[in-house]
């Protein structure tokens, strides 16, 4: 079993922000902060595992992912996968997840969730061919609900 833990403490620059309304002869100019200035901090908790019977499992508590900024901004998210090599290890499945809590003091309102089903298959040395999906999906003003429309299946092949 390994167990990882890192965080950050960032101490951001404030970015001012200025926009300008066209609205005909009443246009306005509007200033405001894209960045607040107060320090706030990020952190990751990791633990994996390999079960007897080759079953890898990998999971992560995550508080704030790289993009997001300011205290206020931060997110939760629990992500994690399972996976099992068959076939000589010729063949890999891997079903992955996450969850996404916006916040705690309402988590029916801003809840988003994933499921990353993966299928990897490497039949010689420096070749792997991958088939998987990223389906995800939530409610309230979640991330994961905001990229429903972005629900894909990809095929991709990497060459060594």
């Amino acid at each position: 079993m390994l167990f990882r833990s890192e965080g950050a403490l960032v101490f951001p620059t404030e970015v001012p922000l200025v926009s300008v309304v066209f609205n005909g002869p009443d246009s306005t100019v509007e200033t405001n902060v894209a960045v607040e200035g107060s320090p706030f901090f990020q952190s990751t908790v990791g633990l994996d595992y390999t079960f007897p019977g080759g079953w890898y499992a990998n999971a992560q508590w995550v508080h704030g992912l790289f993009f997001e900024r300011g205290a206020n901004n931060l997110r939760d998210y629990l992500i994690s996968s399972l996976e099992k090599k068959l076939l000589r290890d010729e063949l890999k499945v891997v079903v992955g997840g996450a969850l996404e809590v916006a916040s705690w003091s309402d988590i029916s309102g801003d809840l988003g969730y994933g499921v990353f089903p993966e299928v990897v298959y490497s039949p010689v040395d420096n070749l792997e061919m991958t088939v998987g999906a990223f389906l995800v999906d939530g409610r309230g003003v979640s991330r994961f609900g905001a990229w429903n429309a972005a629900n894909q299946m990809y095929l991709q092949v990497k060459v060594r």
